[in-house]
C-alpha cells in the first residue's frame, strides 16, 4: 500500500465530508485503512468546432413542363461566420433567383394516393380514383423553389476511457460515471490542430512524434470514428488527456472508492452521519408525555 497513494485518498475524502458536514463524515487519522489501490483512467477528450451547411426552399406550383434548374452546392456560396461564431451561430444566404424543379412530394406525377379512402372506396375526395391532386404543386407535378442557404457553427465533445483494466474492475456505475469530464483530474497533454490524425507528444511532424501503446491506439481510433456530418467541415480540434483520481481503499474494513474531482463517494451511504435528528425528537416527546403526566396527576 502506497503511503502517496493513501494520502492522497485521504485528502479527497476530506474533501467530500467538508461539503456536507452534518451528513458526510471523513476517516479520522487514526482509522485503520488496510488496502489502497489508484485505479484512475485516462479520459481521452476530443473537441471539435465544425461547420455544416445546408439549403431551405420555399415552394410555389409552377406549370408542367420546361428544364429543371439543379440546386447549387451549398459550400460553393460565399458565406462568412464570424472567427468568435459560438456554436449554434447561424448565417444564411437567399439566392436571388428561383430554381424549376420537380414535386418530390409526388414525383413529378401531379397526383398522390388519396389521403381519406387510400383507393379502397369511393369518396367525395377523389370520386373512386383512389388518387388526389398533390397538396404541394397542386396538380402541376412540378415547382418554383426559392432558396436559402445557410451555414452554422456545431461542436461535440467525445470521450474515451484508457486504463491499465484495474478500473474496469469497478461497479458498472462507477465505471461509466468516470466517463464524465465534469469529473476534472490532472491534465497532462494538450494538442491543437486544424484536423488532428494521432497522439502527438513532441513538436515535429506526426510520424516522428506520434506515440504507440493504449493510448496512441485509443486516439487513432476514436479521431477515425468520430461521428460528424458527411459533409462537415472541421474548423479545429483539441485533443485532452486527462487522468482521473479514484482510489479503492478499505477503511476500517469497510470498502469505498472515491474519486473525481470534486470527490464522489462510492457506495453513496458508505461514510454517512448517522442522523441524529430522530432520536433527538423522540427523547423531547417522551419527556414532554413524561412533564405532561405528572401535571395531570398533581392535578
Amino acid at each position: 500500500m502506497s503511503a502517496e497513494h493513501e494520502r492522497a485518498a485521504r485528502e479527497m475524502l476530506a474533501d467530500w465530508a467538508s461539503t456536507d458536514p452534518w451528513l458526510r463524515r471523513a476517516p479520522h487519522a487514526r482509522a485503520l485503512i488496510t488496502d489502497v489501490a489508484s485505479v484512475g483512467p485516462t479520459q481521452l477528450i476530443v473537441r471539435t468546432r465544425y461547420e455544416e451547411r445546408g439549403v431551405r426552399a420555399t415552394v410555389r406550383s409552377r406549370p408542367r413542363g420546361g428544364a429543371e434548374t439543379e440546386s447549387p452546392d451549398p459550400w460553393s456560396i460565399a458565406i462568412a461566420l464570424p472567427a468568435d461564431a459560438a456554436p449554434g451561430h447561424e448565417v444564411t444566404h437567399v439566392l436571388p433567383d428561383e430554381i424549376a424543379m420537380g414535386c418530390r412530394g409526388c414525383g413529378g406525377e401531379g397526383h398522390v394516393v388519396c389521403f381519406r379512402c387510400a383507393g379502397e372506396i369511393h369518396c367525395v375526395v377523389c370520386n373512386g380514383s383512389g388518387q388526389a391532386s398533390c397538396p404541394t404543386c397542386h396538380g402541376t407535378g412540378a415547382l418554383w423553389a426559392a432558396l436559402t442557404v445557410w451555414t452554422r457553427v456545431a461542436a461535440r465533445e467525445d470521450v474515451r476511457l484508457v486504463d491499465d483494466g484495474a478500473a474496469r474492475a469497478l461497479p458498472d456505475e462507477v465505471f461509466l460515471d468516470l466517463q464524465d469530464p465534469e469529473h476534472g483530474g490532472r491534465v497532462f497533454h494538450v494538442q491543437r490542430a486544424e484536423r488532428l490524425i494521432e497522439l502527438q507528444l513532441g513538436d515535429g511532424g506526426y510520424r516522428s512524434n506520434a506515440t504507440t501503446g493504449p493510448l496512441a491506439d485509443a486516439a487513432r481510433a476514436l479521431l477515425a470514428a468520430l461521428p460528424l456530418p458527411a459533409e462537415a467541415r472541421v474548423h479545429e480540434q483539441v485533443l485532452e488527456l486527462r487522468k482521473v483520481p479514484a482510489f479503492v481503499l478499505t477503511i476500517d474494513r469497510t470498502p469505498v472508492i472515491v474519486y473525481g474531482d470534486p470527490p464522489v463517494v462510492y457506495p453513496a451511504d458508505a461514510l454517512r452521519r448517522r442522523s441524529r435528528v430522530v432520536p433527538i425528537l423522540a427523547a423531547a416527546l417522551i419527556a414532554a408525555g413524561g412533564v405532561v403526566g405528572w401535571l395531570l396527576l398533581l392535578h
